[in-house]
Parts: structure tokens; C-alpha cells; sequence
């Protein structure tokens, strides 16, 4: 996938999790090493996926 795709995507999956792009972009990057449960959640939401898939 090239990085306009990614960030496009990126961006989408922002707007629908209310979590920041540059968050997201961090836990890519393996910046951020432990998003908090909220976060998880919000993201799981968004991705439609159940939490613990996140996790693994």
C-alpha cells in the first residue's frame, strides 16, 4: 500500500474513532506502545472488530 492510501485511510479511520491521525499514526509506528482502554475501544468500534482482536 503506498503512503497516500495508508494516510487516506488513516485519516478515515480518525474521523470515525474521534481518535486523532497523529495518534494513530504513532501506534503505526510503534511510538505509542500502550493505548489506553477507551482508545482500544473507539478504534475497535470504528473497525468493527471486537476489542480483543486489538489486542492480540
Amino acid at each position: 500500500m503506498d503512503a497516500s492510501r495508508a494516510g487516506t485511510l488513516a485519516a478515515q479511520l480518525a474521523r470515525k474513532s474521534s481518535v486523532t491521525q497523529g495518534y494513530i499514526a504513532k501506534l503505526e509506528l510503534g511510538m505509542k506502545k500502550n493505548p489506553s482502554l477507551p482508545t482500544i475501544k473507539k478504534l475497535a468500534r470504528a473497525l468493527g472488530v471486537p476489542v480483543t482482536e486489538l489486542l492480540e
